[in-house]
């Protein structure tokens, strides 16, 4: 087993309704439509819910060519699915369509993962790629078998674009011994304007050997 995202299909539309219903009011997503080599991309402000139907307003008005299919994911569980010109209704910038009869999402969660109060545990990451190596030190937001986050200021998100891969090299201070390459696996808002939250994730399940030190850490 690794720690890449496991994805499925579902066809429930109790199912796809708890989804939707279950995701954080910060949580947005994007709707999109590819015609070639040009991608025409459209940022979800507002999710709304009428009977079976899904009530999207995006930041601009749509411009859509009625001929190739749109997608819309929302940013809960990666949640994913696509439509024809001929499921929806569009007014400028909002466009309702019924629930799908398909959509793919992330399983949910099968390991814990443990919270940290913020500014409780700090980490300090050095980057394995681009040609400049460079450190990056914050505080960790929580942790899991197979992967961990932290608080990052918004300001500087874009740190993560540059470097993609990491290795974990201090907690607090002291030296770890993780042997593990981190990638990068998202880069979320939080609850707080100033932080956004970067996810990481290994396919070396590492936290049983490492929790001690961790938790020794307080």
């Amino acid at each position: 087993m690794n720690g890449l995202p496991n994805y499925r299909y579902i066809t429930d539309p109790l199912e796809f309704l708890a989804i939707i219903k279950n995701r954080s009011a910060l949580k947005k997503g994007k709707i999109w439509q590819t015609l070639g080599s040009r991608r025409d991309v459209y940022q979800i402000e507002k999710l709304d819910l009428i009977e079976n139907k899904l009530i999207l307003q995006t930041t601009c008005d749509f411009d859509f060519m009625y001929f190739a299919p749109i997608y819309c994911f929302i940013d809960h569980r990666n949640l994913i699915f696509k439509f024809n010109d001929s499921d929806i209704k569009v007014h400028k910038n909002v466009l309702i369509v019924e629930f799908p009869q398909m959509a793919k999402c992330l399983e949910e969660r099968k390991y814990p993962r443990f919270q940290f109060p913020y500014d409780s545990v700090k980490v300090s990451l050095k980057s394995m790629s681009g040609q400049v190596t460079d450190y990056a030190t914050s505080s960790f937001c929580d942790i899991s078998k197979y992967g961990f986050s932290i608080y990052w200021p918004i300001k500087q998100k874009d740190f993560f674009k540059k470097f993609h891969y990491f290795k974990m090299i201090k907690i607090n201070s002291k030296e770890t011994h993780v042997s593990a390459d981190f990638s990068v696996a998202h880069i979320s808002p939080t609850t707080d304007k100033r932080f956004v939250k970067v996810g990481f994730s290994t396919e070396t399940l590492f936290l049983e050997n490492f929790q001690n030190q961790l938790f020794g850490s307080f």
